[in-house]
């Protein structure tokens, strides 16, 4: 009579480890399934517009105060908008002034697409605004250029 509760015991044993590896299984898959998921659907959506939106919106705050333009001279777009060195283009100017921060090179390549140049590696996502500011009381209009870094294709 021992022998059979012992065995008893040993498959009850082997049973409560078989759920517990289905559970640790059926956990894995669904974690994967939920991160293949995200990733597929998140490469649909081109939030470098936005990413641009968002910096073109930063760069209007540092060179505008209620309307009237900031000094050119004193500003640090770079430091104002905070973007980090690199992946970014914005830029500001008049007739007269220019200030800018960030990745020349994307800059060019807003310049070129604008221009019906295909470009096929890591193509930016390029905003330009026309804004009319005022500078000593009369009305200034003022380029504004932001540009993100593309992904891999």
């Amino acid at each position: 009579m021992m022998k059979t509760s012992s065995m008893n015991k040993k498959a009850q044993t082997g049973s409560e480890m078989v759920i517990f590896i289905w559970r640790i299984v059926m956990i894995v898959i669904i974690i994967l399934g939920v991160i293949i998921l995200i990733g597929t659907q998140y490469k649909k959506y081109d939030i470098g517009q936005a990413e641009a939106a968002l910096l073109s919106k930063k760069a209007i705050e540092c060179i505008s105060e209620n309307g009237e333009m900031a000094d050119f001279s004193a500003i640090n777009l770079g430091e104002c908008t905070g973007m980090k060195q690199g992946r970014y283009f914005v830029e500001a100017s008049t007739k007269e002034k220019n200030v800018s921060a960030g990745d020349y090179n994307l800059g060019v390549l807003c310049s070129s697409m604008k221009l019906g140049v295909n470009i096929i590696h890591k193509k930016p996502s390029c905003l330009e605004q026309n804004l009319i500011l005022l500078e000593n009381g009369m009305p200034t209009a003022v380029k504004l250029i932001s540009a993100i870094e593309g992904e891999e294709a």
